[in-house]
C-alpha cells in the first residue's frame, strides 16, 4: 500500500512539473515580445479596407463601441454596419452616429442555413467585393483602441502569405462573480492564439484578403459561425492565420450564472466544431490539471511538502493572468485555481451539444 502511495505521489509530481513547464511557456509566449512577427512602427503600404459591423439589438456600451471603431488612426478604410431590418433598435443608434447602414439580404434566409451574422457579412461582401483589398469584421459589442485597425491589418499588408489576421478580447467585468469568471475563462482563448497548433480565427475581430471572398461566401452560407467559415477558406487556399495581440479589444460583460454557463458551453461547442482536436487535447490537459488541484488539497490536508510542488502550476497560472489582464483582486486567484474544472465540464458538454442558441435564434451544429 505504501508503495502504491509513493508511486502515485511520484506520478502526480511529474504531472505537476509538466504543468509548471507549460504554464511558464504560456507566460513567456504571452509577453509583449514577438507575439506577432509583423508588428513594425509603420505599415509598408495602405490597402483599402472595409470594416463590417453586423448588429442586432443594442449591446453594452454600444455608443462607446461605435465611436471607438470610427476613431481609427488608419484612414484608408470605410465602415459599414449591417442590420436585419430598419426596425432593429440598433438602426436608429447607428444613424445618430452617422454610420452607413445596410439591410441584410432577405433572400439569403431562403437560400442558406447559416446564422444571421453570416448573412450580414455575406451581404456586405457581395456588395463590396470588388472595391476593397481587405475586409475586417468587428462585433457590435467589441470596443477597440485607435490603433486597432492598423495593427490588425499589419500582417496582411506586410506578408502575402497571410490570409487572415485575428486577435482575442479581454472580457472586462462590470461587476459580479460570474463576470469575473468570464474574464478568467477568456484567457484560454488568448493562450490558444499564441500557439500555431491551436490558433483559431475569432469572429469578433478578424481581417482577411479579398482573394478569400469567393471561397468564404460558400463557407459562410453553410456554417454556423463566421470565424469558422473564414478560417476554413483561409486553410483551403493554403494561407496563414496570424494572431495580433496588440490589436486586442475589450468586450464589456455583465454575467449571471445562467448567461455565463450558456455562453461558455456554446463557445466551447463552436471551438470543437472548428477544430476537433481541441476536445482531445483539452480533456487531457485539464483532466491532469484537475488531478493536480485535488492532489494539492490532499497534500495540504496531510501537511506534505509536496503541496509546494503541486501549488506551482496554479501560482504560475495566477501570475500569467495578472500579467495578461492587470487585474489583482484575490477573488480572481481563486477562480483561476478552479477554472480547469470549469473548462473540463465545458469540453464535455460542448462535445455533446447538437444545437446552440445565439442572439435569439436556434442553430444546429453541423
Amino acid at each position: 500500500m505504501a508503495l502504491l502511495v509513493y508511486a502515485a505521489e511520484c506520478l502526480v509530481s511529474l504531472v505537476s512539473i509538466g504543468l509548471s513547464v507549460i504554464a511558464s511557456r504560456s507566460i513567456y509566449k504571452g509577453a509583449p515580445h514577438g507575439n506577432d512577427g509583423h508588428c513594425k512602427n509603420n505599415l509598408p503600404r495602405h490597402p483599402k479596407t472595409l470594416v463590417i459591423m453586423p448588429c442586432k439589438g443594442i449591446d453594452i456600451r454600444f455608443d462607446e463601441t461605435l465611436e471607438a471603431v470610427k476613431k481609427q488612426s488608419y484612414t484608408e478604410c470605410e465602415l459599414v454596419a449591417v442590420v436585419d431590418s430598419e426596425s432593429d433598435p440598433a438602426y436608429s443608434v447607428l444613424a445618430r452616429h452617422g454610420i452607413k447602414t445596410i439591410i441584410s439580404d432577405p433572400e439569403l434566409i431562403k437560400t442558406t442555413s447559416c446564422s444571421g451574422k453570416n448573412r450580414a457579412v455575406m451581404t456586405a461582401l457581395s456588395l463590396h467585393s470588388e472595391a476593397f483589398e481587405l475586409f475586417v469584421v468587428v462585433d457590435s459589442d467589441t470596443t477597440v483602441g485607435t490603433e486597432w485597425l492598423g495593427a490588425l491589418i499589419m500582417p496582411l499588408a506586410a506578408d502575402d502569405r497571410v490570409g487572415v489576421s485575428t486577435t482575442f478580447p479581454l472580457f472586462y467585468p462590470l461587476g459580479g462573480f460570474w463576470s469575473m469568471t468570464k474574464t478568467v475563462w477568456g484567457l484560454v482563448g488568448s493562450s490558444m492564439q499564441n500557439d500555431r497548433r491551436t490558433r483559431f480565427v475569432w469572429g469578433g475581430s478578424m481581417a482577411f484578403r479579398s482573394k478569400l471572398v469567393k471561397t468564404a461566401l460558400v463557407e459562410l452560407s453553410r456554417s454556423t459561425a463566421d470565424d469558422i467559415a473564414i478560417g476554413k477558406a483561409c486553410k483551403e487556399l493554403g494561407m496563414d492565420i496570424v494572431s495580433v495581440p496588440r490589436a486586442r479589444p475589450i468586450v464589456y460583460v455583465k454575467e449571471t450564472f445562467g448567461t455565463f454557463s450558456e455562453w461558455s458551453v456554446r463557445q466551447t461547442a463552436l471551438s470543437i466544431l472548428g477544430n476537433r482536436r481541441l476536445f482531445k487535447y483539452g480533456v487531457a490537459y485539464y483532466a491532469l490539471f484537475c488531478v493536480n488541484d485535488f492532489a494539492l488539497l490532499y497534500a495540504a490536508y496531510a501537511h506534505s511538502i509536496l503541496a509546494v510542488l503541486f501549488a506551482i502550476p496554479i501560482l504560475l497560472n495566477i501570475l500569467g493572468f495578472c500579467l495578461a489582464t492587470g487585474f489583482y483582486n484575490p477573488i480572481y486567484y481563486l477562480i483561476v485555481a478552479f477554472m480547469p474544472i470549469v473548462y473540463l465540464v465545458d469540453l464535455v458538454l460542448g462535445r455533446l451539444k447538437k444545437n446552440i442558441r445565439w442572439r435569439g435564434a436556434d442553430y444546429k451544429l453541423a
